[in-house]
């Protein structure tokens, strides 16, 4: 059941049950009142007929006529009552309101009670004219009971007022809360608004996933309310902030405030950590509701945009093609201090040669960018003595389309730089590399004879797992698996025989066949 209808019946539900025992106190206590009113009636009526001289004097001397046309008369007056009955110590009625029962004796049964006793009392008998509520009264002449009489409500008549008010009171209780439906509806349709149209289980639903949203984000968020309060903070942040440095943050929420404008990428020191800040306002009608604050280390910031890039591995290439440049002046430098010109000629026309040729001989490489990765893994590979050359057949556009060159570098580098840790110096370890792009996708293969994989292979795609030593490790494939999958990529890493090679695809379009050949 929606929110909307559970609040309509819930109200519904509760008021009737309200109105209907407060109503059944109401009833209750009328019907007690219509029969204390009843009891009352009798009770005067009889109390008067009893000591009533005249009735006393005429039951004593036996004159039913006189007492006949007398309570007749009485009866007159009288609205609440419908029967008086006289009658002597044997029961024979000296009145009755059918003048034909006058003469004849008493019916019911409960008259012994007031001739034996004398006694006054209620009682609920059958009589000549059907059921009925009576009044027992002595009548006593000169001292001495010489009758008694009974006055009488007839029973169907009280039940009748009975019904009167039971009807009166559930006939208001149904109007009641035919009536609550408008303030009902109107309640529950305002709180469904308040709710936004969700329904609670929703809302739970929500409140879970916002939550854990909240809390797996990697920026710190903060909400500050608009007494500079922070009302919330997930853990990120708390593992950026501590108490000291609390106050720049309501500082910037206080100028956000007053500016009415976000605050985008802004860096602050935070007692010698440096983050980027963002921080957006929440306004209600105009009214501030206070400041959502973003922020992220600094450090981590600059060194992802670093991993994204390949920042890191052109700068890795540079400095192998910087150290390899200085390497080979310091020989030339030697021998001119050593007068050695002609070895020096030698030395530097073999130098030509090698540049010439280079080891990229058999390769068409237009991109420059790799080409100049490639250039600086070689030289690295050469300083540990390691043997790394491209496969023939090698070929790179210019130009690769969706695929952009800085997430090859990623790629290419992570993988050349993940074979030269696992090679050592021996004359048997080695590296190949093979690229080969089509109009299509990129083929990429790196193929080493270091050191295997001590583990699933699976795993060293995981952040943080690496077969290798060190402080800062296991990012670099963790990075070549995401490009891969930004691409829809796909690739096999196998070990055999001492060798293990990493063959992998990417695609420069949307197309639904990505298999290929292993």
């Amino acid at each position: 059941m929606k929110l909307e209808n559970r609040i309509r019946v819930y109200i519904l539900t509760l008021l009737t049950l309200s109105l209907m025992i407060t109503s059944g106190l109401f009833i209750e206590r009328e019907l007690r009142l219509i029969e204390d009113k009843v009891q009352g009636n009798l009770k005067n009526v009889s109390s008067l007929v009893a000591r009533d001289p005249f009735i006393q004097k005429n039951l004593y001397e036996k004159n039913p006529d006189l007492i006949q046309n007398y309570v007749e008369s009485t009866m007159e007056s009288l609205e609440e009552i419908d029967l008086i009955v006289v009658a002597d110590m044997d029961g024979k009625r000296f009145s009755h309101v059918d003048r034909e029962k006058v003469g004849k004796y008493f019916v019911g049964g409960d008259e012994k009670k007031v001739i034996e006793t004398g006694e006054s009392y209620f009682s609920k008998a059958k009589g000549t004219l059907g059921i009925s509520i009576r009044r027992f009264e002595p009548i006593e002449y000169r001292g001495r009971q010489v009758g008694f009489v009974t006055v009488g409500k007839l029973y169907w008549k009280i039940q009748k007022v009975k019904r009167g008010v039971i009807v009166y009171f559930t006939s208001a209780l149904v109007m009641i809360i035919l009536l609550s439906f408008i303030p009902a509806s109107t309640l529950s349709h305002s709180i469904k608004k308040e709710l936004k149209g969700f329904e609670p289980n929703e809302i739970g639903k929500i409140y879970e996933e916002k939550k854990t949203i909240f809390e797996s984000i990697h920026e710190g968020i903060v909400a500050i309310d608009q007494k500079g309060k922070i009302t919330r903070m997930n853990r990120a942040a708390e593992s950026i902030l501590n108490d000291s440095r609390l106050d720049k943050l309501k500082k910037i929420a206080e100028e956000t405030i007053e500016s009415k404008h976000g605050i985008y990428d802004r860096e602050i020191d935070l007692q010698k950590k440096k983050v980027f800040i963002n921080s957006i306002p929440i306004f209600k009608d105009e009214i501030p509701l206070g400041v959502v604050l973003t922020m992220r280390d600094s450090e981590e910031v600059n060194k992802r945009a670093k991993e994204i890039t390949g920042f890191s591995q052109l700068i890795d290439s540079l400095r192998a093609n910087i150290h390899e440049f200085k390497n080979k002046l310091h020989v030339i430098l030697g021998l001119l201090e050593l007068n050695e010109i002609d070895e020096a000629i030698k030395y530097i026309s073999k130098l030509e040669d090698e540049v010439g040729a280079s080891r990229f001989e058999n390769a068409d490489i237009n991109d420059s960018i790799l080409l100049a990765l490639l250039t600086g893994k070689l030289n690295t590979a050469m300083e540990k003595g390691v043997k790394l050359k491209l496969i023939k057949g090698t070929y790179l556009m210019s130009d690769h389309g969706r695929i952009s060159t800085s997430d090859l570098v990623i790629i290419v580098g992570n993988l050349i730089e993940n074979a030269l840790e696992a090679c050592d110096r021996s004359m048997r370890n080695g590296i190949e590399v093979y690229l080969k792009e089509s109009e299509d996708d990129i083929l990429i293969m790196v193929l080493d004879t270091g050191r295997p994989i001590a583990f699933d292979v699976e795993k060293i795609f995981e952040k943080g797992v690496s077969s290798k030593n060190g402080n800062i490790r296991g990012s670099g494939l963790a990075l070549v698996k995401e490009k891969i999958d930004l691409y829809g990529g796909e690739m096999q890493v196998n070990q055999r025989e001492g060798t293990k090679t990493f063959k992998i695809r990417i695609y420069k379009g949307d197309i639904d066949d990505k298999s290929y050949n292993s």
